[in-house]
């Protein structure tokens, strides 16, 4: 065997990407993101804002998946939870969620009155 064909690789780049460097990077990020989310979705509870509080628990549950998943997942593993993402259409959610609390940023502000 050649040294050449000695560190050869048996998966394409993609594959051992999406198997070992997905994981590790995204169960560190999504941790975080679990704590920051708790807040959000604390504060949304709070203030009424059900339609936040809602998404913000589904993204919950997600990143909660992620972090107590498999720490080396198969790429079966990886597109079970890709469609489960997919099905809860969940990066849609946050999108339109993105796009309303960017609204309610630019919006005029309401002065409330003194009763």
């Amino acid at each position: 065997m050649s040294e050449h064909q000695h560190w050869q690789l048996d998966s394409s780049a993609p594959e051992l990407y999406e198997r070992f460097l997905v994981p590790a990077i995204t169960s560190v990020w999504a941790a975080d993101l679990i704590d920051a989310n708790r807040l959000y979705r604390a504060a949304a509870s709070r203030a009424g804002d059900a339609m936040i509080a809602d998404v913000l628990d589904d993204l919950e549950r997600r990143l909660l998946e992620i972090v107590h998943g498999p720490s080396n997942p198969t790429l079966a593993q990886l597109n079970q939870l890709r469609l489960r993402l997919d099905a809860a259409t969940l990066l849609f959610k946050v999108r339109v969620l993105h796009d309303e609390l960017r609204e309610r940023e630019t919006a005029p502000a309401i002065p409330r009155t003194r009763t």
